[in-house]
């Protein structure tokens, strides 16, 4: 459905569009009465009988009905979930799930000992062919202008295609089934993503297209790490649009800072995939990925610089003494103190440099970070 299948000319011929309640009879002939019934029963709430009954009836009469001759050979509602779903964690809810095509959530994830801040059983999605990516389609509360922060964790392979998209919404995509001149149009005229260029630079921006004067580029883009390709390290990724500037950062350090003309854009015809562009067909990325979060703000340098700690440093507070003094040391955030476990919580002054000597004395202290 949708495109020849692979004997005839794999994905040729291609349908734009959606398809659902597809059936096949056979030796059985709707007739008239029978197929008006049908587009009457789907276009009429006061119809008085449902779609899917009226197509399990059709061709039954009273010589048949034992034997349930004329139920369709194939009816597919398309109703079911899909077979490898995906979950949204987000304030969205479920307005943003999505599934996985032609993979699953069996690849390791980043995992502690080695990156305390995950679990020993966190797993990823392997993306490892130009056919597996995953998509959550164009939720309205994911199609937003201007300000946007997208993250992730990557493992990219030695080899990438050229661009390599992360995270995509869109592209704008060249349509030769439009049905009239001129073939070739554009049916989506922006995009925003994040992305591998050319296997030497990780890219976060958008990209608008206008026919009088083709594609214009607004991004940020940073040199990849020497041994990010095929080196088997999990690398943190965060690229935000403020309002004004694009920054990108690779492993909580800014590696791309630019302040071009627009941000984040409405993809209003695309859909969000992780893995290839919006629709699935071209620009596969290599590797693995794992915690994909979108958000309708740009997150902070310290925020960012946060998520990565939190994956990677142990989350604990070290003391030790020397001389009259404790030293206090933390991985990452802001060192708090109070007189009691319960609170107020006070931001010791000095924080967030860590170590921090706090001198001795007869009150009773505690802390958090």
């Amino acid at each position: 459905m949708g495109a020849y299948n692979a004997a005839s000319g794999l994905s040729t011929n291609a349908f734009e569009g959606d398809v659902g309640e597809v059936a096949f009879y056979n030796n059985n002939v709707l007739t008239p009465d029978e197929i008006l019934a049908h587009y009457q029963a789907g276009t009429n709430s006061n119809n008085g009988i449902n779609y899917e009954t009226l197509v399990f009836k059709s061709g039954l009469t009273n010589a048949n009905f034992a034997e349930r001759v004329g139920l369709p050979k194939t009816y597919l509602r398309f109703n079911d979930p899909a077979r490898y779903p995906m979950s949204n964690s987000g304030s969205l809810g479920s307005a943003a799930d999505g599934n996985l095509v032609v993979t699953s959530n069996t690849a390791s994830g980043p995992l502690s000992p080695t990156y305390p801040g995950f679990e020993s059983t966190n797993t990823a999605v392997p993306l490892t062919s130009t056919n597996q990516f995953a998509s959550f389609n164009n939720p309205a509360g994911l199609n937003f202008s201007g300000q946007i922060s997208l993250e992730a964790w990557v493992k990219p392979g030695a080899i990438q295609t050229d661009p390599a998209r992360i995270i995509s919404h869109g592209p704008q995509t060249l349509s030769s089934f439009l049905g009239s001149p001129p073939d070739g149009a554009v049916t989506n005229s922006s995009e925003v993503f994040l992305r591998i260029d050319g296997s030497a630079n990780y890219v976060v921006g958008a990209a608008s297209f206008v026919n009088s004067v083709g594609t214009t580029f607004s991004y940020a883009s940073g040199a990849i790490g020497g041994s990010d390709l095929g080196g088997g390290n999990w690398v943190h990724l965060a690229g935000t649009y403020d309002g004004t500037v694009w920054h990108l950062y690779r492993n909580g350090a800014q590696i791309g800072v630019s302040a071009p003309s627009f941000g984040a854009l409405v993809v209003d015809n695309g859909d969000w995939a992780i893995g290839s562009t919006g629709n699935g067909w071209a620009d596969s990325f290599s590797g693995s990925v794992d915690e994909v979060a979108i958000y309708n703000y740009a997150l902070s340098a310290s925020q960012i610089q946060g998520h990565y700690n939190a994956g990677t440093a142990t989350p604990k507070i070290t003391i030790t003494k020397s001389g009259s003094n404790v030293i206090l040391s933390w991985p990452y955030g802001t060192l708090y103190q109070a007189d009691n476990i319960t609170g107020p919580w006070t931001v010791v002054p000095g924080s967030p440099i860590s170590p921090l000597a706090v001198s001795a004395g007869a009150a009773r202290k505690f802390y958090r970070f």
